[in-house]
C-alpha cells in the first residue's frame, strides 16, 4: 500500500503540473494572470510618497531625496540633457523592448510600462518620473515592481539596469 501511495503522489503532481501548463498554453498567461491577479498595471508610483513593500520583488532608482519615505536600491545620477530630452529618449528606449505595452500617463514628466517576463509571462509594472536637475541637467525616478509573487529572482533589478544602460548609449550617440 505505501508503495502505491508512493508512487501515485509523484504522478498526481506531475498530472497537475501537466494540466496547469496545458491551461497556460491554451488560454495564454496573459488571460490567466489577468483572471487571477486582476489588470497588469499596478498605476502610476507617487514618488514623493512612495513607501515599498517587505518583498523583494521591486526596484527602486530616485534622485538623492526624492524618495523621502523609502530607501532606493540607487541613486539615479543626473544626465546632462533636458527633462524632455531625457524622457523622449527613454520611451525611444522602452519602445523597443519586447513584450513592452505602454500605458497612457496623465503626468506630462511621467509615464509607465508593463512588461511581461520570457518565460510564464508574469506582468511586472515599471513607473518613471523625470526630474529637472540644475543647470538644464534631469534625472529619473524608476520603481519596477512584480504583481506575482515575493521573489523576482532579480529581474526587476536587470530590468532597470538593462534600460538606464541603453539610455546612456542612446544618449551617448546623440552627442
Amino acid at each position: 500500500m505505501l508503495k502505491r501511495l508512493l508512487v501515485a503522489i509523484p504522478l498526481l503532481i506531475a498530472g497537475a503540473i501537466a494540466v496547469c501548463l496545458i491551461v497556460l498554453t491554451l488560454t495564454g498567461p496573459d488571460r490567466v494572470w489577468t483572471a487571477l491577479y486582476g489588470d497588469a498595471d499596478l498605476g502610476p508610483a507617487h514618488f514623493k510618497d512612495l513607501v515599498r513593500a517587505a518583498t523583494p520583488n521591486q526596484y527602486l532608482v530616485c534622485p538623492e531625496k526624492y524618495c523621502p519615505f523609502t530607501v532606493p536600491d540607487r541613486i539615479s545620477k543626473a544626465y546632462p540633457v533636458s527633462a524632455d530630452i531625457l524622457l523622449s529618449a527613454f520611451r525611444d528606449t522602452v519602445s523597443e523592448m519586447d513584450s513592452v505595452r505602454i500605458v497612457n500617463d496623465p503626468a506630462p514628466d511621467a509615464f509607465r510600462f508593463v512588461e511581461r517576463t520570457s518565460f510564464f509571462q508574469f506582468p511586472d509594472t515599471v513607473s518613471v518620473d523625470v526630474v529637472e536637475g540644475e543647470a538644464g541637467s534631469s534625472m529619473l525616478a524608476v520603481f519596477s515592481r512584480s504583481q506575482i509573487g515575493r521573489s523576482d529572482l532579480g529581474v526587476n533589478k536587470k530590468r532597470v539596469e538593462a534600460l538606464l544602460a541603453a539610455l546612456e548609449r542612446r544618449l551617448a550617440q546623440r552627442d
